[in-house]
């Protein structure tokens, strides 16, 4: 994940969630820094740019976290990212298939 994108979604957090000035950049970054890890270990190759689902995971991963509720987020959002997670294999089925039909 590029300096560039973590600064667009530092942008994008901040107005979706109303966080104040005060918190500075950096603690948002690290929650995003975070939120990527912890999505990454769920599904190899995330890419938070074609990837919109992921996307808004991550950011309300964030504002969970922010807010140190990343407990409740797995709760709340643990059908999203199952899902998420299926439809990610069904992505990689489908590529399996158009490289065998390639060959």
């Amino acid at each position: 994940m590029g300096e560039e994108l973590i600064n667009t979604l530092v942008k994008e957090i901040r107005d979706k969630y109303h966080i104040p000035p005060f918190h500075k950049d950096e603690a948002i970054k690290v929650l995003i820094k975070q939120g990527n890890q912890h999505f990454s270990s769920l599904v190899a190759n995330v890419d938070y740019e074609k990837d919109l689902i992921a996307r808004g995971l991550l950011k309300n991963y964030v504002y969970y976290a922010h807010n140190n509720r990343t407990n409740e987020f797995k709760t709340d959002y643990m059908d999203d990212v199952s899902e998420w997670q299926f439809m990610q294999l069904d992505t990689y089925k489908e590529d399996e298939k158009s490289e065998e039909t390639d060959i």
